[in-house]
């Protein structure tokens, strides 16, 4: 497969000819060669979007015609889903299961941005602030005009459409750029969005590094930069668009915890625990990679947590049954392996005897050692909780993390320990309420 650089509703080469590889994270082989952009790529892909967006043909669209234009983007991707489906697992490591649900996800997320834009109200009359005879205030919104977007190689398809599909709702225009480890799914979108008709240089799609993020984000015509990555990088990025008084939306990484209390139901409790770290190899923001489990149900739950490890199947992400697959690149592999060999939490260690989840797919995941140091990234982290202690601080870094709390029956108390942790935003679900 050959990814060109879709800039103004064509499929163009690289002016400077740098061609790369992306490699299947299950075996090694060859999956695409995909076209980097020069600085005069990057020029003409926003230039593209900027003239697209004073476009009348754009411009003057309305909310109904871009509705059905989303819609049929929604269609077209449920024509291809199988296509779909098979080069994302290829490129970006998902199991065939998450791979069809990201594609269905996709599909039903430019459907549900076709009814926000026939719904979506531009003008706002602000009662409260109009006075009779005095005067009428109101809210217009109105689209903000060239967007740089940059998603991570996680979500590849998901990702694309959830920055595409607001674009299209609005009436912006956007260059959205794709990661270097997962360009396919992200071409074959571009593909789909010009056959369903949108106006050319509306969106524009390319592939690159750091260097051509930097590149996108700081070009002049750029209004909002929407980012999801991780927060080193978000943080780079508020820094350089702060001169220029952008808007800018991140969407950054987190070290999201499981807190499991005495009156869980463990039937449930134990499976949530697992899909939490095992979904995507980890790979998500919000993987819950630390586990609090409180010292009432501790060893019942170790004991159930351990015999249900070992019914997860790891395997090339092509076999269906597979809950346990590759990580996205040996590059990934190589930051994971330096933590792999003696993996910390505050009580307790895992060791793995096999680090090399590219090539060996983690067969050693289910003869898992425990003992004591520091836990990052792929492992979960198992902690023995004691509420009557001083338990909080756990804080965390990153301001947003996602906790999931199974147990605690009455709201008011779920609602009371969410409130004692240290963090500035917290979502939680709960089994009992």
């Amino acid at each position: 497969m050959e990814i060109k650089l879709f800039i103004n509703g064509q499929f163009k080469d690289s002016s400077d000819k740098i061609i790369k590889t992306s490699f299947d994270p299950s075996n090694g082989a060859e999956v695409a060669k995909y076209h980097v952009p020069s600085a005069k790529d990057i020029e003409e892909a926003v230039q593209a979007a900027n003239n697209a967006f004073y476009n009348p043909t754009w411009k003057n669209m309305s909310q109904d015609e871009r509705a059905d234009l989303l819609l049929k983007i929604s269609e077209k991707i449920k024509e291809r889903a199988k296509e779909i489906v098979d080069i994302e697992v290829r490129d970006s490591g998902s199991t065939l299961r998450k791979a069809k649900a990201d594609v269905h996800n996709t599909s039903a997320f430019f459907k549900v941005m076709s009814k926000v834009a026939r719904e979506l109200k531009l003008s706002v009359k602000d009662e409260a602030a109009s006075r009779a005879g005095f005067s009428i205030n109101s809210r217009e919104f109105a689209p903000i005009g060239v967007c740089a977007q940059i998603i991570p190689w996680n979500f590849p398809l998901v990702m694309a459409g959830w920055k595409i599909g607001p674009i299209l709702a609005t009436g912006c225009t956007t260059v959205l750029k794709s990661a270097e480890e997962t360009p396919a799914s992200a071409a074959i979108l571009a593909e789909i969005i010009r056959d369903a008709g949108v106006p050319a240089g509306v969106v524009n799609i390319i592939t690159g590094g750091a260097d051509v993020g930097r590149a996108l984000i700081s070009h002049p015509l750029v209004k909002k930069v929407a980012f999801t990555g991780s927060t080193q990088v978000g943080k780079e990025i508020l820094k350089n668009t702060a001169g220029g008084v952008l808007n800018a939306t991140m969407e950054l990484g987190g070290k999201s915890a499981n807190i499991v209390l005495n009156d869980a139901d463990l039937s449930i409790a134990v499976d949530g625990a697992l899909y939490a770290f095992l979904y995507h190899s980890g790979q998500a923001c919000d993987s819950g990679t630390r586990l609090l489990v409180q010292e009432g149900i501790y060893p019942e739950f170790m004991e159930k947590f351990l015999a249900r490890i070992k019914d997860v199947k790891v395997a090339p992400t092509t076999d269906p049954n597979a809950g346990y697959g590759p990580v996205v690149s040996e590059k990934q592999n190589q930051k994971m392996e330096n933590f792999f060999t003696v993996v910390t939490v505050r009580w307790m260690v895992i060791s793995l005897k096999d680090s090399s989840l590219s090539r060996q797919l983690l067969k050693s995941l289910q003869n898992t050692l425990f003992s004591r140091k520091k836990f990052l990234d792929q492992l979960l982290g198992l902690q023995n909780l004691r509420l009557k202690k001083k338990l909080w601080p756990l804080r965390i870094t990153q301001s947003t993390v996602l906790l999931e709390l199974f147990g605690q029956k009455t709201q008011t108390k779920l609602i009371s320990l969410l409130a004692s942790l240290k963090q500035e935003l917290c979502g939680s679900t709960s089994t009992t309420f």
